[in-house]
């Protein structure tokens, strides 16, 4: 799978590619006018490829049962909100490699992807300790973020505040599949890793209908087709909550019919 390798799949409601480029694993998703989901690898060296038809059964099997996970919504928002508000209140559950900022250059791998920020209104899913939000409201975007976090929100809103940036941006807490927005109010969604931590159907719903005709929706995320990921991953269990995954391809593809 080097350079441009790719799986293509077309129908007449949709154009998707999955192919790697360079070390990144990206799902581009072309929505007919409507809107388009490039979605970027936040781990260096972790690239997708299309595995064959008995792997993906498999691996779709393994990503759709999990022993351990929360039994509605409410409660995996509860579990989530807990173990993040500790994260960025005391620090646990925080992974030290993260004090070296290892995905910052995927990070602006995405912000590449955008020719101008300016004015335009955009939703940050889990906005965490606000350095993303920040940055985007610099560059002149009108920001909306969000997290499960209260600790989040009120470290994000101190962020801004300090900054100036605070009547550029609005915070809140609230789960991706319960968006409290309009319907069509957003030119852009940004994420970054984040997507893994959600119930993916509902999910996938509320980013399809908070986006504008022709909106765009960038996502950086662990996909779970890299073995040192998923081996990294059972040797830390404490560094994420029960019902978090690295992110399917194959899985996601089946729900996108939206776009």
């Amino acid at each position: 799978m080097a350079g441009g390798a790719s799986l293509q799949c077309q129908s007449q409601m949709r154009s998707v590619e999955l192919k790697q480029v360079s070390s990144l694993g990206i799902l581009n998703l072309g929505v007919g006018g409507r809107s388009e989901v490039t979605m970027l690898d936040c781990r260096h060296g972790t690239c997708f490829e299309p595995a064959d038809t008995a792997e993906r059964g498999n691996t779709q099997a393994m990503a759709i049962h999990k022993g351990n996970t929360a039994k509605d919504l409410s409660s995996r928002h509860e579990a989530e909100s807990a173990f993040h508000d500790r994260k960025y209140g005391d620090g646990s559950g925080y992974p030290r490699h993260y004090a070296v900022q290892p995905t910052f250059p995927i990070y602006l791998r995405m912000l590449d992807k955008v020719e101008s920020w300016s004015d335009k209104h955009v939703l940050e899913y889990g906005c965490g300790e606000g350095w993303i939000t920040q940055d985007l409201a610099k560059k002149g975007a009108i920001v909306s973020a969000f997290d499960i976090s209260a600790e989040a929100v009120r470290q994000t809103q101190e962020v801004l505040a300090s900054d100036g940036l605070a009547d550029r941006c609005r915070i809140a807490q609230m789960g991706a599949e319960r968006l409290d927005y309009p319907d069509e109010s957003f030119d852009m969604v940004f994420g970054f890793a984040i997507l893994h931590h959600l119930d993916l159907k509902p999910a996938i719903k509320e980013l399809y209908r908070v986006l504008k005709p022709g909106g765009v929706a960038y996502f950086a995320e662990p996909l779970g087709g890299n073995p040192l990921i998923n081996l990294y991953r059972r040797l830390t269990p404490q560094y994420r909550t029960a019902d978090e995954e690295p992110i399917n391809l194959q899985r996601l593809m089946t729900l996108l019919h939206q776009f």
